[in-house]
């Protein structure tokens, strides 16, 4: 008898867990400068960037963790590989229930988009390390902002983000139907609050958390 009543008790606090962790999601941000708020000024730049703004919103209806670090790229043979990264192991050690990718800004540049025939296979590859996850986490790609600047081969080049990085980004997101989150088109007309033409200051950080808060609501990732 006591037996039976120890099983029962373990069911219904292992089924008590699983209804509140899938309440309370933990969501990795995986990213670049523009995750990590390089357009914000330092002092604020932990609280104010759009990861630090989007927990404010949602509270404890989820745990964000911001994995990002300027310059990241997904190639593998660029000038910071993502997946080559201590926020990379952090995010993996997170053992998140959502990844959000938000990358490829810098694969724009085009000292790094010589290398672009990598680009699929190794976007690819990242995707691979999350899904191999026990918690098997939904992962989602984030179509990146607009850069406005053109032309400077030292730099991100807005066309070939636009043109050629981002349609692989599309591609990859419908042969394994995975959702996306437009960014693009959030920014288009609001060059204003990118005044490097890449990286959000703080209200387009705040543009940004509020933008995603409210998708991952209406897309029922979190409960709130």
């Amino acid at each position: 008898m006591k037996k039976n009543l120890y099983v029962l008790y373990a069911l219904v606090a292992a089924l008590f867990c699983n209804i509140v962790f899938a309440d309370s999601p933990k969501i990795a941000i995986v990213g670049d400068s523009i995750s990590q708020g390089i357009g914000i000024p330092e002092k604020q730049r932990e609280k104010l960037c759009y990861p630090a703004q989007l927990a404010d919103i949602l509270g404890d209806s989820c745990t964000i963790k911001n994995c990002s670090l300027r310059g990241s790229n997904v190639t593998n043979k660029g000038f910071r590989p993502y997946m080559k990264q201590k926020c990379y192991a952090q995010a993996l050690d997170f053992k998140p229930d959502v990844v959000i990718i938000l990358l490829g800004a810098n694969d724009g540049n085009p000292r790094n988009w010589v290398y672009k025939e990598d680009f699929e296979r190794d976007y690819n590859a990242i995707i691979d390390s999350f899904a191999s996850l026990d918690s098997k986490p939904e992962i989602i790609l984030g179509i990146p902002l607009p850069c406005f600047r053109v032309d400077d081969p030292k730099s991100i080049d807005g066309n070939i983000l636009r043109k050629e990085v981002t349609p692989i980004i599309e591609k990859i997101a419908k042969k394994r139907k995975l959702r996306t989150i437009d960014f693009y088109s959030l920014f288009i007309d609001k060059q204003t609050l990118l005044p490097d033409c890449v990286h959000p200051n703080v209200q387009g950080a705040k543009l940004m958390a509020e933008f995603l808060a409210d998708w991952l609501v209406k897309n029922g990732i979190v409960k709130k």
